[in-house]
């Protein structure tokens, strides 16, 4: 009789890497936070996850017993595949190599029960047994088009404020324009007419209502401007800010005298804006440093 003895240490390690590889893919595969689902070219599910399982309301057994298009609303009839060919998320995935996604896209799932919920589903291959299968993980993003349906509802809201809040820009502003012409006539005919016939703190009081309501109408306009739909202000150009924080000061100048506060600037350079949207900025940010202020203001 005769014998031989062949030593096969690398085959048993190969084995049992092959093994070890498996189990650790089928770790992976159960565990994974996403639905994933194995199924041949006709659409038989041949393999599915635990999540798969869960979000969709099977046992495995029955899952087993699935098609895609018993569960997936969107798939694509045999028509449809009929008529792309091979330009099918399918047909794709099977060109590519193992493992390969070949894109994701989204799709609605029934549950057994028949609710449905929407999903992203990224689609590749694997070969398993000598079998090309193709390879398909299903993440449930109810949550995800909650949030862009508020989202979407809430930039709905702020464009029809906007639009409303322009609206009455517009007709504020267009109702003072009367009132106000009709302030700067009279406040000018005063200069005119009696300039230089009061005292000297008369004619001051002129001028400053004068000025007053010469910078009210630059206000007005500049709202008027600002309100007409398609439009934010005036085309950006050079614009001092040593003067327009000056006139934001020429503004405020009773409530600076009657706060008592020192209003300090260092050197404010030449910046590209709107001129009279610069000096409402200064306004109100000196405005409501003098409402908040503390003993001393400065």
């Amino acid at each position: 009789m005769v014998g031989t003895i062949q030593d096969i240490t690398d085959r048993k390690r190969a084995e049992e890497a092959v093994r070890e590889s498996e189990r650790r893919f089928r770790a992976l595969f159960e565990n994974s936070g996403d639905a994933l689902i194995v199924h041949d070219r006709s659409g038989k599910v041949v393999d599915c996850n635990r999540e798969a399982c869960r979000s969709l309301g099977y046992t495995r057994e029955e899952f087993l017993t699935l098609r895609v298009r018993d569960f997936s609303v969107d798939v694509l009839s045999e028509e449809e595949k009929a008529s792309l060919g091979e330009d099918t998320p399918w047909g794709r995935a099977m060109r590519t190599a193992p493992g390969e996604i070949v894109g994701f896209h989204e799709n609605v799932h029934r549950r057994k029960d028949g609710t449905t919920f929407p999903v992203e589903v990224g689609i590749g291959s694997i070969d398993i047994g000598g079998r090309r299968l193709i390879f398909a993980s299903a993440r449930d993003i109810t949550e995800r088009k909650r949030a862009e349906a508020e989202l979407d509802a809430l930039v709905e809201e702020l464009r029809r404020s906007n639009a409303e809040l322009e609206q009455f820009a517009y007709v504020a502003s267009h109702d003072l324009q009367e009132p106000l012409r009709m302030v700067s006539s009279f406040t000018q005919l005063l200069r005119r007419r009696y300039g230089g016939q009061l005292d000297e703190t008369a004619d001051e009081f002129i001028e400053y209502a004068v000025d007053g309501a010469n910078r009210m109408q630059t206000l007005i306009n500049a709202l008027l401007e600002y309100s007409r739909l398609g439009t934010r202000g005036s085309p950006h150009a050079p614009v001092d800010t040593e003067k327009a924080f000056d006139a934001a000061i020429a503004n405020l100048r009773n409530a600076v005298e009657e706060s008592g506060a020192e209003i300090v600037s260092g050197g404010l350079p030449v910046v590209n804006g709107d001129e009279v949207q610069l000096m409402q900025l200064f306004q109100n940010l000196i405005a409501n440093a003098i409402k908040f202020r503390g003993r001393s203001p400065r």
